[in-house]
Order: structure tokens, then sequence, then C-alpha cells
């Protein structure tokens, strides 16, 4: 591991700028080319790292279940319906920004406020276009979770794996350490296979397959006393 020569934080051998200061930590002064490859670099090894690879299942040992948690997320049909509010919003605001560009284009007015009403407005639409993108996604993933008997949904990078049981929706998390270097883990889901991996070395990884932590997670579900599953109430934001 790396120390960032900046904000003194442990970061990835491979990567050249600092993931949490963005400090150029390279051995030499880079030229301007030199640097956006390593930026370029930098950015497909964090993407890389954002997903299960082929190579990381191959080194996967097997997991508990005991090592699961869960955090009921919201009622299903609010959800689902949020998300939908959620969706509508975004779009009309969408159309607002062209409407109101189309508008400022079109007025005698001067010239640099036209641009600058035209280039803001296309700034709105190209953020609620990511925002559209989000909320299709999670919408989609919300039906498909009414089609299903059972089957877990990554809606949100920055959120565990989602499942519905009933008439609600929960997250799937973990408190647990790694057995090896003590650090905390997190989820990752790829192929209906869940992975818990090491926040600090990622070869550390385990993994638990479908048919264990369906039949876990039912169990549990049936004996709420047995379980401690902690309410988020309303504040989770689809």
């Amino acid at each position: 591991m790396k120390i960032c020569k900046k904000c003194q934080k442990e970061f990835d051998d491979n990567l050249t700028f600092c993931p949490f200061c963005n400090a150029e930590n390279a051995d030499k002064k880079l030229t301007y080319f030199e640097r956006k490859q390593a930026r370029d670099k930098d950015t497909q090894i964090i993407l890389d790292k954002a997903s299960i690879q082929n190579c990381d299942e191959e080194v996967a040992k097997e997991g508990s279940v005991a090592s699961l948690d869960v955090l009921h997320v919201q009622n299903y049909k609010k959800a689902k319906l949020f998300s939908l509010i959620r969706l509508s919003a975004s779009l009309l605001f969408a159309i607002a920004c062209l409407v109101a560009a189309w508008i400022a284009s079109s007025k005698d007015i001067n010239a640099n406020l036209k641009l600058a009403v035209i280039l803001v407005a296309f700034l709105a639409i190209a953020v609620c276009a990511s925002i559209l993108i989000s909320d299709i996604f999670a919408f989609l993933s919300l039906r498909k979770m009414s089609a299903e008997d059972f089957s877990l949904r990554k809606i949100y990078y920055s959120r565990g794996p989602l499942f519905r049981s009933k008439d609600d929706i929960y997250e799937i998390i973990t408190n647990s350490e790694c057995d090896e270097c003590k650090s905390k883990m997190h989820l990752e889901l790829k192929d209906d296979t869940l992975f818990l991996v090491c926040n600090v070395n990622r070869s550390h990884i385990y993994k638990i397959e479908k048919d264990a932590y369906v039949a876990y997670l039912k169990d549990k579900l049936s004996k709420k006393d047995n379980w401690v599953i902690i309410s988020r109430g309303e504040k989770w934001n689809f």
C-alpha cells in the first residue's frame, strides 16, 4: 500500500493519484501526457475494482451466511411510487430546461445573457439525464422484484443488494471483519452470488451461493424475533 504524500492516507500501490485528496504520488515529475495516461489508468483500475472479476471468483473462499445482516428499507409499494415520482419530476424538469433554452434562443436579449441561460439550461439537462438513467434503472429493478420469487438487485453503488419479502424491501449488509487482516468488509453481487470483500485487501474475498443465502434469509425473516432487523424508516432514498 502507498501512503499519500499530502493526506497521509493509505491507498492502492497501482494508483498514481490519491483517491482521497487527488494528490499526485508519482516517483518523478510527470509531463502533461504522462499525467493524463496515469489518470486514465487509475480510472480503469477503480472501475475494475468496483465489480467482481473472473480472477476474484477464482480465489474466493466459501463464506458464512452468519456474516449477513439485514436492514428494512421501505414498503414495496411506497418505494415503487417514490421511484416513479422521482422519474417523472426529473423528466419534467429536463423538459422545462429545454423549453427555457429554446425561449432564450428565440428572444432578442443580450447575447452574453442568452448564452449564459442556454449553457445553464443544457448543464441542468445533462444532470437530469444522469438522474433519469439512475431512476429508470431503479424503477425497472423494483418491477422485476415483483415478478420473481426471490432475487437480489444491486440498484445503487453505495448500497448493499436489495431483495423483496412480501410487502417490504430489505437491504443485505455485513458487519463482519476480514479473518486475515481484521479490516471491515463489504458486499458485492455477481450472477446471484454474494461476495464478501475486504475493504483493504481485495484478494481477501469470500463467496456465498444463492441457495445458501436464500434459505438463510427466508428462515430468519420467518422468525423475526431471532433476528434484529434495523428499520431505516422512510429516509431510505429511492
